[in-house]
Protein backbone atom coordinates (compact mmCIF):
# COMPACT_ATOMS: atom_id res chain seq x y z
CA UNK A 1 0.00 0.00 0.00
CA UNK A 2 2.17 2.48 -1.19
CA UNK A 3 1.40 6.39 -1.03
CA UNK A 4 0.25 6.42 2.67
CA UNK A 5 2.11 8.98 4.59
CA UNK A 6 3.68 6.40 6.53
CA UNK A 7 7.30 8.55 6.30
CA UNK A 8 6.42 11.96 7.58
CA UNK A 9 4.37 10.16 10.57
CA UNK A 10 7.70 8.27 11.58
CA UNK A 11 10.16 12.11 10.86
CA UNK A 12 7.77 13.69 12.89
CA UNK A 13 7.45 11.66 16.27
CA UNK A 14 8.66 12.98 19.21
CA UNK A 15 11.20 11.95 21.25
CA UNK A 16 8.94 10.16 23.98
CA UNK A 17 6.64 8.68 20.48
CA UNK A 18 9.78 7.78 18.84
CA UNK A 19 10.52 5.11 21.89
CA UNK A 20 7.07 3.96 21.62
CA UNK A 21 7.15 3.24 18.39
CA UNK A 22 10.35 1.53 19.24
CA UNK A 23 8.72 -0.42 21.30
CA UNK A 24 5.55 -0.99 19.50
CA UNK A 25 7.47 -2.42 16.43
CA UNK A 26 9.98 -4.47 18.63
CA UNK A 27 7.35 -6.01 20.30
CA UNK A 28 5.18 -7.09 17.04
CA UNK A 29 9.13 -8.70 15.47
CA UNK A 30 9.21 -10.71 18.80
CA UNK A 31 5.36 -12.00 18.62
CA UNK A 32 6.01 -12.87 15.24
CA UNK A 33 9.30 -14.38 16.45
CA UNK A 34 7.28 -16.47 18.57
CA UNK A 35 8.83 -15.41 21.26
CA UNK A 36 7.30 -14.26 25.39
CA UNK A 37 6.17 -10.33 25.93
CA UNK A 38 9.44 -10.67 28.29
CA UNK A 39 11.76 -10.52 25.16
CA UNK A 40 11.27 -6.83 25.07
CA UNK A 41 11.86 -3.96 27.50
CA UNK A 42 11.46 -0.40 26.88
CA UNK A 43 11.45 0.85 30.67
CA UNK A 44 14.93 1.52 30.56
CA UNK A 45 14.64 4.91 29.65
CA UNK A 46 12.53 5.49 33.13
CA UNK A 47 14.71 3.19 35.33
CA UNK A 48 18.14 4.39 34.23
CA UNK A 49 17.73 8.11 33.55
CA UNK A 50 20.11 9.67 30.88
CA UNK A 51 21.70 5.98 31.28
CA UNK A 52 21.47 6.00 27.17
CA UNK A 53 19.74 2.91 26.94
CA UNK A 54 15.78 3.26 25.56
CA UNK A 55 15.18 -0.59 25.36
CA UNK A 56 16.24 -3.89 25.43
CA UNK A 57 15.69 -7.08 23.45
CA UNK A 58 16.52 -10.78 23.22
CA UNK A 59 15.03 -11.96 19.63
CA UNK A 60 16.17 -15.17 18.79
CA UNK A 61 15.30 -17.13 15.17
CA UNK A 62 15.74 -14.49 12.21
CA UNK A 63 14.78 -11.10 13.27
CA UNK A 64 13.68 -8.64 10.04
CA UNK A 65 16.63 -6.00 8.98
CA UNK A 66 19.24 -8.11 10.87
CA UNK A 67 18.47 -7.16 13.92
CA UNK A 68 20.68 -8.87 16.66
CA UNK A 69 19.40 -12.35 17.35
CA UNK A 70 20.24 -12.56 21.27
CA UNK A 71 20.36 -9.27 23.63
CA UNK A 72 20.75 -6.36 22.16
CA UNK A 73 20.42 -2.54 23.85
CA UNK A 74 18.56 0.00 21.87
CA UNK A 75 18.77 3.67 21.74
CA UNK A 76 16.07 5.83 19.97
CA UNK A 77 16.59 9.42 18.64
CA UNK A 78 14.44 11.50 16.83
CA UNK A 79 14.68 14.65 14.74
CA UNK A 80 16.06 16.21 12.23
CA UNK A 81 19.77 16.40 13.68
CA UNK A 82 21.71 12.97 13.28
CA UNK A 83 22.69 11.55 16.56
CA UNK A 84 26.14 12.14 17.84
CA UNK A 85 27.99 8.74 18.96
CA UNK A 86 30.35 10.67 20.91
CA UNK A 87 27.65 11.82 23.08
CA UNK A 88 25.28 8.99 22.71
CA UNK A 89 28.16 6.34 23.61
CA UNK A 90 30.69 8.51 25.81
CA UNK A 91 32.49 7.13 28.68
CA UNK A 92 30.81 6.63 31.63
CA UNK A 93 27.15 6.09 30.11
CA UNK A 94 25.47 3.29 31.73
CA UNK A 95 25.03 2.37 27.75
CA UNK A 96 28.92 2.61 27.13
CA UNK A 97 29.56 1.06 30.39
CA UNK A 98 27.61 -1.96 29.90
CA UNK A 99 28.36 -2.43 25.77
CA UNK A 100 31.84 -3.22 26.82
CA UNK A 101 30.81 -6.32 28.82
CA UNK A 102 30.87 -7.49 25.27
CA UNK A 103 27.74 -9.49 25.35
CA UNK A 104 25.31 -7.35 23.95
CA UNK A 105 24.44 -6.29 20.55
CA UNK A 106 23.29 -2.24 19.33
CA UNK A 107 20.54 -0.88 17.59
CA UNK A 108 20.39 2.70 16.70
CA UNK A 109 17.13 4.04 16.20
CA UNK A 110 15.95 7.21 14.55
CA UNK A 111 13.36 8.50 13.16
CA UNK A 112 15.14 11.11 10.96
CA UNK A 113 15.36 10.91 6.95
CA UNK A 114 19.15 11.79 6.12
CA UNK A 115 20.86 12.00 3.13
CA UNK A 116 23.03 9.07 1.70
CA UNK A 117 26.28 11.20 2.94
CA UNK A 118 24.76 12.38 6.47
CA UNK A 119 24.08 8.46 6.93
CA UNK A 120 27.27 6.89 5.60
CA UNK A 121 28.95 9.71 8.46
CA UNK A 122 26.53 8.79 11.12
CA UNK A 123 27.04 4.74 10.56
CA UNK A 124 30.90 5.56 10.46
CA UNK A 125 30.56 7.17 13.72
CA UNK A 126 29.21 4.61 15.21
CA UNK A 127 30.70 2.06 14.39
CA UNK A 128 33.94 3.80 15.11
CA UNK A 129 32.86 3.88 18.70
CA UNK A 130 31.45 0.34 19.29
CA UNK A 131 34.28 -1.44 17.90
CA UNK A 132 36.04 0.74 20.58
CA UNK A 133 33.66 -0.41 23.06
CA UNK A 134 32.53 -3.88 21.79
CA UNK A 135 34.90 -5.05 19.27
CA UNK A 136 32.35 -7.73 16.80
CA UNK A 137 29.42 -6.75 19.19
CA UNK A 138 26.33 -6.87 16.41
CA UNK A 139 25.07 -3.61 15.51
CA UNK A 140 22.35 -2.42 12.87
CA UNK A 141 21.53 1.28 12.42
CA UNK A 142 17.26 1.87 11.49
CA UNK A 143 16.30 5.01 9.88
CA UNK A 144 13.91 6.68 8.77
CA UNK A 145 13.28 4.40 5.59
CA UNK A 146 14.21 1.19 7.42
CA UNK A 147 11.64 1.80 10.21
CA UNK A 148 9.00 2.68 7.60
CA UNK A 149 9.64 -0.76 5.55
CA UNK A 150 9.64 -3.10 9.17
CA UNK A 151 5.88 -0.80 10.35
CA UNK A 152 4.14 -2.23 6.71
CA UNK A 153 4.98 -5.33 7.85
CA UNK A 154 2.97 -4.73 10.81
CA UNK A 155 -0.84 -2.51 9.79
CA UNK A 156 -1.85 -2.69 12.98
CA UNK A 157 1.37 -0.71 14.24
CA UNK A 158 0.81 2.00 11.86
CA UNK A 159 -2.99 2.40 12.49
CA UNK A 160 -2.27 2.59 16.78
CA UNK A 161 1.00 4.61 16.38
CA UNK A 162 1.78 6.22 13.89
CA UNK A 163 -2.33 7.25 13.14
CA UNK A 164 -2.63 6.59 9.41
CA UNK A 165 -6.01 5.75 8.26
CA UNK A 166 -6.21 2.49 6.42
CA UNK A 167 -9.27 1.93 4.27
CA UNK A 168 -12.00 0.27 6.54
CA UNK A 169 -9.92 -0.62 9.33
CA UNK A 170 -9.56 0.73 13.11
CA UNK A 171 -6.73 0.04 15.42
CA UNK A 172 -7.60 -1.07 18.71
CA UNK A 173 -7.55 1.39 20.76
CA UNK A 174 -9.68 3.58 18.45
CA UNK A 175 -11.97 0.52 18.43
CA UNK A 176 -11.91 0.34 22.56
CA UNK A 177 -12.66 3.96 23.29
CA UNK A 178 -16.27 3.70 23.62
CA UNK A 179 -16.32 -0.35 24.84
CA UNK A 180 -14.40 0.81 28.14
CA UNK A 181 -17.30 2.14 30.31
CA UNK A 182 -17.38 -0.63 32.78
CA UNK A 183 -14.41 -2.17 34.23
CA UNK A 184 -13.53 -5.98 33.55
CA UNK A 185 -14.98 -8.29 36.32
CA UNK A 186 -12.01 -10.89 36.73
CA UNK A 187 -14.50 -13.82 38.10
CA UNK A 188 -12.93 -17.39 37.80
CA UNK A 189 -15.00 -18.02 34.43
CA UNK A 190 -14.36 -14.91 32.71
CA UNK A 191 -10.51 -14.76 33.47
CA UNK A 192 -10.41 -18.67 31.89
CA UNK A 193 -12.08 -17.25 28.40
CA UNK A 194 -10.06 -14.10 28.65
CA UNK A 195 -7.04 -16.63 28.94
CA UNK A 196 -8.22 -19.18 26.03
CA UNK A 197 -8.80 -16.10 23.72
CA UNK A 198 -5.49 -14.80 24.81
CA UNK A 199 -3.43 -18.19 23.70
CA UNK A 200 -5.43 -18.30 20.66
CA UNK A 201 -5.13 -14.78 19.87
CA UNK A 202 -0.96 -15.65 20.06
CA UNK A 203 -1.29 -18.89 18.34
CA UNK A 204 0.64 -19.26 14.92
CA UNK A 205 -1.53 -20.69 12.90
CA UNK A 206 -2.31 -19.05 9.61
CA UNK A 207 -5.84 -20.48 8.93
CA UNK A 208 -8.48 -18.93 9.06
CA UNK A 209 -10.76 -19.02 12.13
CA UNK A 210 -14.31 -17.31 13.34
CA UNK A 211 -14.67 -17.69 16.81
CA UNK A 212 -18.22 -17.07 18.05
CA UNK A 213 -18.70 -15.52 22.15
CA UNK A 214 -22.24 -16.02 22.98
CA UNK A 215 -23.93 -14.80 26.11
CA UNK A 216 -27.10 -12.02 27.08
CA UNK A 217 -26.96 -8.97 26.07
CA UNK A 218 -25.15 -6.67 28.55
CA UNK A 219 -23.05 -9.81 29.63
CA UNK A 220 -19.84 -7.98 28.83
CA UNK A 221 -18.80 -9.97 25.89
CA UNK A 222 -17.07 -7.27 23.85
CA UNK A 223 -15.58 -5.76 27.11
CA UNK A 224 -14.06 -9.43 26.92
CA UNK A 225 -12.89 -9.54 24.51
CA UNK A 226 -11.09 -5.98 24.39
CA UNK A 227 -9.45 -7.71 27.32
CA UNK A 228 -7.85 -10.55 25.48
CA UNK A 229 -6.94 -8.25 22.50
CA UNK A 230 -5.44 -6.03 24.56
CA UNK A 231 -3.15 -8.36 25.78
CA UNK A 232 0.83 -6.89 26.00
CA UNK A 233 2.34 -8.85 23.24
CA UNK A 234 -0.96 -9.20 20.97
CA UNK A 235 -2.36 -5.79 20.86
CA UNK A 236 0.44 -4.73 17.64
CA UNK A 237 -0.86 -7.27 15.61
CA UNK A 238 -4.68 -6.46 16.01
CA UNK A 239 -6.72 -5.30 13.05
CA UNK A 240 -10.52 -4.36 13.57
CA UNK A 241 -12.98 -4.26 10.87
CA UNK A 242 -16.27 -3.47 12.17
CA UNK A 243 -18.28 -5.56 9.44
CA UNK A 244 -16.81 -7.99 6.64
CA UNK A 245 -18.06 -4.89 4.00
CA UNK A 246 -15.53 -2.28 5.45
CA UNK A 247 -12.82 -4.30 4.03
CA UNK A 248 -11.35 -3.07 1.31
CA UNK A 249 -10.47 -5.86 -1.08
CA UNK A 250 -6.69 -5.21 -1.87
CA UNK A 251 -6.01 -4.54 1.67
CA UNK A 252 -6.51 -8.23 2.45
CA UNK A 253 -3.22 -9.42 0.57
CA UNK A 254 -1.56 -7.20 1.97
CA UNK A 255 -2.06 -7.84 5.47
CA UNK A 256 -2.11 -11.79 5.39
CA UNK A 257 1.46 -11.23 3.79
CA UNK A 258 4.13 -13.04 6.34
CA UNK A 259 7.62 -11.64 5.95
Amino acid sequence: MRGLPIRDRIVARTERQAVELASRLAAAEAFRLGLPETAVDFSYAFRVPDGGIDGYSVLAGAPLFGLPAGPAYWQVKSGGSAPDAAEELRDGRYVANELRRGTHGYVLFWTGQPTVRVRETVEQAFNVRLDVLSPGCARVFLFGSEIEELARRYPAVILTELGVPIGGLLGLETWARNRQDHPFVYDGPRRDLRDVLVAHASGRSIRPHTVHIAGASGAGRTRLVLEALDAEGVRENVLVATSPSTIEPSLLSWIAHDP
